[in-house]
């Protein structure tokens, strides 16, 4: 399965406000998935209303395994964290059950939801081949343009070296929504920032002449966000996860396999084997 459509427009008012729990999605029979189209590989929403992507069929399998239907809701990377009496307002108003596309674990977003880790991920810098000076160490990002989501784990980074290391010759940082993969592809960023899956889903699909140069930072854990008052489906969510990593034959290794070529498991080898500056 590859493209899914479930319509929606009816079901979310019927169900506003009555989200977070595992009893309310099993009554409801439906599961609530907010997806930020961080990367189209990952996740899309066609024209017509189509939704497909890895973390579709993800968030269509976990489904399956509740008895429910997945139910999907477009928002912006940077609605997952708009507070509402310290937690997440979609979380808390009920129109989201869980957010499913990459969220990094960190320590501010922990402190108004919980990520359940799902697999272990890194920061890349992508450029292109001819880029001239080319990139080759983290000194010569250095007065480079680059284009990332506002309040991405990349943005976060970023920052903090032009507060630091970057201080005399800042990044010039572009917020301005454009994919950062195609603003490298087409020359309006020198380089983009991404986790590591992204970046094999765009060297392998879309950019064949982008370059995976080196990651930063250290490895990190990428899950699904969860309201913190949740805890049935906290639970029932991360023993799902350990199985689907743990077993080679598992319904996300083989959708793994098929958009990545590799296994959960054989991603993260690859990660911790990556070159780091």
């Amino acid at each position: 399965m590859t493209r899914l459509f479930i319509t929606i427009c009816c079901f979310l008012t019927a169900v506003a406000a009555h989200g977070k729990t595992l009893e309310t999605i099993t009554e409801r029979g439906a599961l609530v998935a907010c997806l930020a189209e961080i990367d189209p590989d990952l996740v899309h929403l066609s024209a017509d209303g189509v939704w497909s992507g890895l973390v579709v069929e993800e968030v269509a399998e976990f489904a399956s395994h509740l008895a429910v239907d997945p139910v999907f809701v477009a928002v912006e990377w940077h609605e997952q964290f708009v507070e509402s009496a310290g937690e997440p307002a979609l979380l808390a108003n009920g129109t989201c059950d869980l957010f499913a596309a990459n969220l990094t674990r960190l320590g501010w977003r922990e402190e108004i939801m919980t990520i359940v880790p799902l697999v272990e991920n890194r920061m890349i810098v992508l450029a292109r081949e001819d880029l001239d000076p080319p990139i080759q160490t983290v000194n010569d990002l250095a007065g480079r343009t680059v284009s990332v989501e506002d309040k991405s784990s990349f943005h976060m980074w970023l920052d903090e070296a032009n507060r630091g290391r970057f201080s005399e010759n800042p990044v010039v940082i572009h917020l301005d929504g454009e994919d950062p993969m195609e603003a490298v592809a087409r020359g309006s960023a020198d380089f983009a920032m991404t986790d590591a899956d992204i970046a094999v889903l765009t060297i392998r699909t879309r950019h064949p002449h982008l370059l995976a140069v080196f990651s930063v930072g250290p490895v990190q854990e990428i899950g699904w966000g969860v309201s913190k008052s949740s805890g049935a489906l906290q639970r029932v969510l991360a023993t799902y996860f350990g199985e689907q990593r743990d077993s080679r034959l598992s319904a996300f290794n083989a959708i793994w396999r098929r958009y990545l070529g590799l296994t959960i498991k054989e991603f993260e080898d690859l990660v911790r084997a990556l070159p780091q500056q």
